[in-house]
C-alpha cells in the first residue's frame, strides 16, 4: 500500500517540477471546452507572480494534469484588472448567442457592428436580446445592421454609439463620450449602415472611399486626449489615422475594437491598439461551414487598467468550434507595446 501510495506520488511531483519549460512564454495558448472559457480566463487572472523565478499554478478547466507557465513579475499581475467583452459579425446566427451572453456575463460587452443581414425588422427581432448580453452593452452599426436596428436596440436598453453621439430611442443624440467600465468611449456608424428609407439596400462598396476616411480622421482628431477606445466596423477606416498615431504617439495610448473581417486581430503599437475578435457568428447562418467567411465562433476579451491612467494590459483570443463546443483561447500582452516610448503613460 505504501508503495501504491508512494509511486504515483513521485511521478506527478517530477512531471511538476520537470515537464514545464523554464524558458519566457510570450503569448501562451489555453484549451477548454467552450462553456469553460470565462471560468477558464477568470483562474487564469488569479495565478501569482514571482520576481525571482516563473510561478506555476494548475489548471484544471484548461490544460488538465498540464501545467501552465505564466511570464514573470517583471509585469503588472493581470488579476483583478476590469476587463470587456468584445465581438461582431453575428450576421443572424442566433445559436451563438448563448456563448456570446456566457462569455459576457457581468461584464461590459462592445459589439463592433453586423448582428443581422439586413436589418430588417424582422432580423432585428431575432437579434434585439443581444442588449441584454453585457452589463452593460455597447453597440456600433455596420454595413449589414440599419437605423431600424439601432433604434430597436436604444429602446431595449442598449448604448448605441454613433458619431453624432449616443442614439435615443427616439432618435436624437446624446453625448458622444461615453464612460463604460471606467473607460471612456465613442463610436462610428459605419458609412455603409443600411437605411429603413431605401429598403435596407446593400449600400457596402468593396473598398471604403478616401472620403469617408477622412470623415473619420476629421471627427477623431478633437476627441484624441478626451477618449480611451473608439468602436468603429471596418478597421479600414482606422488606418490613415492609425499611420498618424504611430508617427507621433499620443499622450495616452488610445484603443480601437473593430469586426468586419471576419478575423481575429491584435495590432499594437506605440499609441494604438487594433482589436478585433473575428465573427461570433462564424461568418453567419449562411456559411456555417468551411469557407472564407465560415469558420469558428470567435470574441476577444481585453483587460485594461483605470488608474493612474487608462491603459490596455492583455487581449485574450477565443475562438469557439461550433461543432463539437472546444475551443482556444491566446492570451497577448499589450501594455509594454502601446506604451513603449509613449510619454505620459506610466
Amino acid at each position: 500500500m505504501a508503495a501504491a501510495v508512494l509511486v504515483p506520488v513521485a511521478f506527478v511531483t517530477a512531471v511538476a517540477l520537470l515537464l514545464p519549460p523554464r524558458g519566457r512564454i510570450a503569448d501562451p495558448e489555453y484549451y477548454a471546452r467552450g462553456s469553460d472559457i470565462p471560468h477558464a480566463l477568470d483562474a487564469l487572472q488569479s495565478l501569482r507572480r514571482s520576481r525571482s523565478a516563473l510561478d506555476q499554478e494548475l489548471n484544471g478547466q484548461l490544460v488538465g494534469l498540464a501545467r501552465i507557465v505564466v511570464q514573470p513579475g517583471d509585469r503588472p499581475a493581470l488579476a483583478g484588472r476590469p476587463r470587456l467583452v468584445q465581438a461582431s459579425d453575428l450576421h443572424n446566427n442566433v445559436l451563438a448567442l448563448p456563448a456570446l451572453e456566457r462569455a459576457a456575463r457581468g461584464l461590459p460587452l462592445v459589439f463592433a457592428g453586423d448582428l443581422s443581414d439586413q436589418g430588417t425588422p424582422l432580423e432585428t427581432a431575432l437579434v434585439r436580446r443581444v442588449a441584454h448580453a453585457g452589463r452593460p452593452v455597447v453597440v456600433v452599426g455596420g454595413n449589414h445592421d440599419s437605423d431600424t436596428s439601432l433604434r430597436r436596440l436604444a429602446r431595449d436598453g442598449a448604448i448605441v454609439l454613433t458619431q453624432k453621439g449616443r442614439l435615443r430611442p427616439d432618435g436624437s443624440h446624446g453625448d458622444v463620450v461615453v464612460r463604460v467600465g471606467g473607460l471612456r468611449l465613442a463610436g462610428f456608424t459605419d458609412p455603409s449602415l443600411r437605411l429603413a428609407g431605401q429598403d435596407y439596400e446593400d449600400r457596402f462598396r468593396t473598398g471604403l472611399t478616401i472620403a469617408a476616411q477622412e470623415e473619420f480622421r476629421r471627427w477623431l482628431a478633437p476627441l484624441l486626449g478626451k477618449v480611451d477606445a473608439v468602436v468603429v466596423h471596418d478597421p479600414a477606416i482606422v488606418s490613415p489615422v492609425l499611420t498618424g498615431l504611430r508617427a507621433d504617439p499620443p499622450r495616452r495610448p488610445i484603443t480601437f475594437l473593430t469586426g468586419h473581417t471576419h478575423k481575429p486581430l491584435v495590432d499594437a503599437a506605440p499609441g494604438a491598439l487594433v482589436v478585433g475578435g473575428g465573427s461570433i457568428g462564424a461568418g453567419g447562418t449562411g456559411n456555417l461551414a468551411d469557407g472564407p467567411q465560415g469558420g469558428d465562433l470567435g470574441l476577444a476579451i481585453l483587460t485594461y487598467r483605470t488608474k493612474p491612467t487608462p491603459l490596455p494590459m492583455a487581449v485574450d483570443q477565443v475562438e469557439i468550434d461550433p461543432d463539437d463546443g472546444s475551443a482556444r483561447a491566446r492570451r497577448t500582452r499589450v501594455d509594454d507595446k502601446v506604451r513603449r516610448s509613449t510619454p505620459g503613460t506610466g
